[in-house]
C-alpha cells in the first residue's frame, strides 16, 4: 500500500527505495548565446478472490504473464496483494468494492484512490487516483476528473506496472476502454532514484477516446535539462521526456515556491496558453557557462501549434573556466528563448 503524509499541495508524492533507471536516446537542439555583464577575473503472491458466478476479466503483468479472475463485486483483485482501496482525508481505509455504486466508482474530494486492478464500470475522480504499490495499474471502463481531481503518476522504469524482479521498476497507468473525460490537475514524481533521459516515453494514460485535457501539471521537470512533455495521441496520454533546447541543465532550489513557479511555466507550455512574468531562482548550465540567480519567464503561444518561452535574466551572475582561466559575470543581463524546438539566448 502507498504510505502517506501530510502534503503541501496537490503534486507531493512520498519517496520510494532507489534504484537507478537507463537511458535509451538523446535530443539535441542548437543553442545560440548572446550575454552581457562586468567581467570578474579571479581573486511470493497471495491467491486471487473468486467468485463463480462473476464475470472474467484478463490483464497482463509487466513480465508478459497473463493473469485471469473473475470478479462479482465488479473488481479484479490486485495479483501483487495490493488491492484497490479508498484512503479518507482522515487517514481511515476501506475496500473500493464497498464504494462501488451501479457499477461505478466515485470518489469524494479528500478521498484517494490507491492499490491496482479493474473496475468493472466507471471511475469518476474528485478526489485523488494514486494507482499502485508502487507503481501499478489501474483499469476501468470510463474515466471522468473533475478540475478538483488529481492523477498522481509515479515513474521508477521503463514499463507500465510493478516491475517484474524489483516492483519499483515501472511507471503508473491508467487503463481506461472506452471515454476519458480530463480537468484538474496531473501530477507526476520520480520514485526508485530513476530519471527519465530524453528520448524515453511513458504511456501513463490508455483511453478509447478522450474529451478535454489536464488543466493543470506538476512535476514534469525531473532535472539535468530534461522535462515530460504530454504527449496526446488518439489512444493515449503519453509523457516523452525532452531535453530543455540548449540546457545542459537547470537546477531549481529545494523550495516550494521555486517548484511551484516552474510548474506553472510547463503547464503553460504544454497547455499552449499564455503566462507572464513568473520569477523564480534557477541556475541554468549553457555553453561552459553557468547561469544562476533570479529569472523571470513568460510563455507565448505560436501559431504552429508550439508556445515560446522566454526566460530574462533579473539578478544573475555566471562563473566561467576556459583554457585554464577562470572568471566571473556579474549583472548579467539577456534573455534565453526556447522556441519551436530551438534556442536562443
Amino acid at each position: 500500500m502507498k504510505r502517506f503524509r501530510k502534503q503541501s499541495g496537490p503534486g507531493h508524492s512520498p519517496r520510494k527505495r532507489p534504484r537507478r533507471g537507463q537511458a535509451v536516446r538523446l535530443e539535441t537542439l542548437e543553442p545560440r548565446i548572446l550575454l552581457s555583464g562586468e567581467l570578474l577575473l579571479p581573486q511470493e503472491p497471495p491467491p486471487l478472490l473468486t467468485d463463480p458466478n462473476a464475470q472474467s476479466f484478463e490483464t497482463t503483468s509487466s513480465s508478459g504473464t497473463v493473469n485471469t479472475a473473475n470478479s462479482g463485486t465488479g473488481l479484479l483483485p490486485d495479483p501483487h496483494g495490493a488491492p484497490l482501496e479508498i484512503l479518507s482525508a482522515s487517514g481511515q481505509t476501506r475496500a473500493a468494492s464497498d464504494s462501488l455504486s451501479d457499477h461505478a466508482l466515485s470518489l469524494r474530494a479528500g478521498d484517494t484512490l490507491i492499490g491496482q486492478g479493474k473496475l468493472d464500470g466507471d471511475l469518476v475522480n474528485q478526489g485523488t487516483v494514486a494507482p499502485g504499490a508502487s507503481p501499478g495499474v489501474v483499469a476501468a471502463q470510463t474515466f471522468t476528473q473533475t478540475g478538483s481531481g488529481v492523477l498522481r503518476l509515479e515513474i521508477g522504469g521503463t514499463t507500465p506496472g510493478a516491475g517484474s524482479v524489483n516492483p519499483l521498476d515501472g511507471y503508473d497507468q491508467l487503463d481506461i476502454a472506452g471515454l476519458a473525460t480530463l480537468d484538474g490537475t496531473l501530477s507526476v514524481s520520480c520514485i526508485n532514484d530513476f530519471r527519465p533521459s530524453a528520448g524515453q516515453v511513458f504511456d501513463v494514460l490508455k483511453m478509447g477516446s478522450r474529451t478535454g485535457s489536464f488543466a493543470n501539471y506538476t512535476g514534469l521537470y525531473v532535472g539535468q535539462g530534461v522535462y515530460l512533455k504530454p504527449v496526446y495521441q488518439a489512444d493515449r496520454l503519453q509523457l516523452v521526456a525532452t531535453a530543455l533546447p540548449g540546457l545542459a541543465d537547470l537546477t531549481l532550489p529545494d523550495l516550494p515556491e521555486a517548484r511551484d513557479a516552474f510548474d506553472r511555466v510547463l503547464t503553460s507550455v504544454a497547455n499552449r496558453v499564455s503566462c507572464a512574468a513568473v520569477r523564480f531562482d534557477a541556475g541554468l548550465q549553457l555553453a561552459g557557462l553557468r547561469l544562476a540567480g533570479t529569472w523571470e519567464v513568460g510563455v507565448v503561444p505560436l501559431a504552429n501549434g508550439t508556445a515560446e518561452t522566454t526566460f530574462s535574466a533579473v539578478n544573475v551572475s555566471s562563473v566561467w573556466t576556459a583554457g585554464g582561466i577562470s572568471g566571473a559575470l556579474e549583472g548579467v543581463v539577456g534573455r534565453l528563448v526556447l522556441s519551436g524546438g530551438q534556442s536562443s539566448l
